[in-house]
């Protein structure tokens, strides 16, 4: 039963995850919406959690270095609610490292 609703979220999401990889900006944009929809109705949180390891993380680092800033505070918005779903070391690892190291860019030489 646990693998078949996570398989049903995933099914339910791919679409979105797979636009924030796209050209347009507000395909981009409309990914990010869903997903912060529909993650918040997710009942299940350790679904939410290996969706995020497996699928998610990957492209939401992608869109951290979005050309458009509203694009850029969605995607730090829906990373912020999902390290508070209690992610493990190793699952918020690369995304920790992704957000420091956008900290460590200087925006003007």
């Amino acid at each position: 039963m646990e693998g078949e609703d996570y398989t049903t979220l995933l099914q339910n999401l791919q679409r979105p995850i797979n636009c924030l990889t796209d050209q347009d900006r507000n395909i981009r944009k409309g990914g990010l919406t869903t997903l912060f929809k529909e993650l918040e109705k997710a009942s299940k949180q350790n679904q939410v959690r290996m969706l995020t390891s497996t699928n998610l993380s990957k492209n939401l680092l992608f869109t951290l270095s979005d050309p458009i800033e509203a694009n850029r505070e969605s995607t730090l918005n829906l990373l912020e609610k999902l390290l508070a779903n209690d992610l493990k070391k190793d699952e918020s690892e690369p995304i920790i490292n992704a957000l420091i190291q956008r900290l460590n860019n200087t925006p003007f030489p």
